[in-house]
């Protein structure tokens, strides 16, 4: 979006930046910028994407808050416009996202 965020100030150059270190390493980037929010929302909910520049601020400091969001299987959307944008599902990191039947036994480092 060319909308600034706090966690991404320019976006454009950003996309630029990352283009430019992944070239280096031999792929070739397109570069292209939604127009809007409502462009951006059409393009992130039928995966028209292999590669996408997006930001996301927790709720919480809790860093569980932004494993679960990112990484567990019932946050990626089946068309929904909220949740991960990774178009993927890994059934071993859901089960280490799920707490403990009693929150008191939590053996987190």
């Amino acid at each position: 979006m060319p909308v600034p965020r706090p966690h991404l100030p320019n976006p454009y150059a950003t996309a630029e930046l990352l283009a430019h270190q992944l070239s280096q390493l031999g792929c070739r980037i397109e570069i292209r910028q939604a127009r809007d929010v409502s462009e951006f929302y059409e393009a992130t909910s039928c995966g028209s994407y292999d590669l996408l520049l997006s930001g996301w601020i927790p709720d919480t400091s809790d860093p569980l808050d932004m494993m679960e969001t990112l990484f567990a299987s019932d946050s990626i959307p089946n068309g929904a416009l909220d949740g991960t944008r990774a178009p993927t599902s890994h059934a071993g990191i859901t089960l280490l996202l799920m707490p403990p039947p009693n929150p008191t036994q939590r053996t987190n480092c």
